[in-house]
């Protein structure tokens, strides 16, 4: 699912708002992000794939009446997730001008990644026996220290018992109690909008199937669309889009809005949902 070839991901309404849309596709699953910890699997080759699609745009989008110097990504889901990566990274520096992040990072949040090189390394050693590969040395998986003293600080680690009761606390509370946790302070801070759902607005579908939305969705789409295309152009989507905060006011309140999930240029952060 997403594929660029999808009609779902189809650029072509997007692209009558006078900008030029590219898609490119990219390496998946093991075959682009497999993580061994060395030069055999480094990991995240998929996101190299982009970047090599970054350049090439650079290099030769103005053979198609693109500007190199305006160039805008964007993605939703895991597309957004790619998005926050080359954001993020020193490789994709100065090749695109502005971003849009749409529901998905890298980061879950300042101190944990969506995926740690611990747990790569599990996932890759996992798929080593489903496929009966014992060739390739594998680093050890160690439990993470920090993690370790907290739930085993106030036990005797001799006692299976004990350590037993650390283990279901420790997967308690990472699968339940700060999920749910999480869930319920969001869920109370904002209106849950349903994963995904601004797709068909951002290319254009009520356009294309309008039997199967409402006049509504017709205009908000070209809204939407027009939101979009003006940040690319522009860097901003409206006169009244809040920049996200003022990072020169030490008590600066993030300001927030609630269509796209995160808007980045080179000159602003702009406002993304609560």
């Amino acid at each position: 699912m997403g594929s660029i070839f999808q009609e779902y991901y189809n650029g072509s309404v997007l692209a009558t708002n006078d900008v030029v849309i590219v898609s490119v596709n990219y390496r998946l699953g093991p075959l682009g992000f497999l993580y061994g910890g060395d030069d055999t699997s480094p990991g995240n080759v998929g996101f190299y794939d982009q970047l090599l699609g970054l350049k090439w745009v650079r290099e030769n989008i103005h053979l198609f009446g693109g500007d190199k110097d305006e160039i805008t990504i964007f993605g939703c889901s895991g597309g957004s997730w790619a998005v926050s990566a080359h954001i993020l990274s020193p490789l994709s520096k100065g090749l695109f001008k502005r971003a849009i992040m749409e529901s998905g990072s890298v980061l879950y949040n300042k101190d944990r990644p969506a995926l740690s090189t611990v747990e790569g390394l599990q996932r890759a050693k996992n798929l080593a026996k489903q496929l009966n590969c014992d060739e390739y040395d594998f680093k050890w998986l160690d439990y993470i220290e920090e993690v370790s003293d907290f739930y085993l600080k106030s036990i005797d680690t001799t006692n299976e018992s004990q350590l037993k009761g650390a283990f279901n606390a420790l997967y308690g509370d990472l699968v339940f109690t700060c999920a749910t946790y999480h869930f319920a302070k969001q869920f109370a801070k904002s209106d849950v909008i349903c994963h995904g759902s601004d797709i068909p607005y951002v290319f254009g579908s009520p356009l294309v199937s309008q039997n199967m939305f409402t006049e509504t969705d017709y205009d908000f789409s070209i809204e939407i669309m027009k939101m979009l295309t003006d940040f690319a152009k522009n860097g901003k989507p409206h006169n009244v889009w809040p920049k996200l905060i003022d990072i020169s006011d030490a008590n600066s309140v993030p300001k927030v809005k609630d269509l796209i999930g995160l808007l980045y240029s080179e000159q602003n952060l702009l406002g993304m949902p609560s």
